[in-house]
């Protein structure tokens, strides 16, 4: 199992280092914390880490209806879950502040 730092990991998805500590604390990833107290991230994870529409949208800056337009457009890829659309993370980094 090869660890990452946080602000590693969040850097690779495009998501911000906040939300990925975030995650590591509430265990939506897979995390430890080291004996000084810093978390690290299973590599793992950058691969099945996914967002709903409303974090995509918040991480993007970005409004949560572009999102879903882009989605029906074909011009995102995503998954349909029970609770909605899930993203691929690393799509942040694509689509940053500036659409596509």
């Amino acid at each position: 199992m090869t660890m990452m730092t946080v602000t590693a990991f969040a850097a690779r998805l495009g998501i911000n280092r906040r939300t990925a500590h975030r995650w590591a604390r509430t265990g939506r990833v897979r995390a430890v914390k080291t004996p000084g107290g810093h978390w690290r991230i299973d590599s793992r994870d950058l691969e099945k880490t996914t967002l709903s529409t409303a974090e995509f949208a918040r991480e993007a800056g970005i409004c949560q209806r572009t999102v879903l337009r882009w989605i029906a457009s074909g011009k995102l890829d995503a998954t349909a879950s029970p609770g909605g659309f899930r993203i691929a993370a690393g799509e942040v980094e694509k689509y940053g502040t500036k659409g596509v």
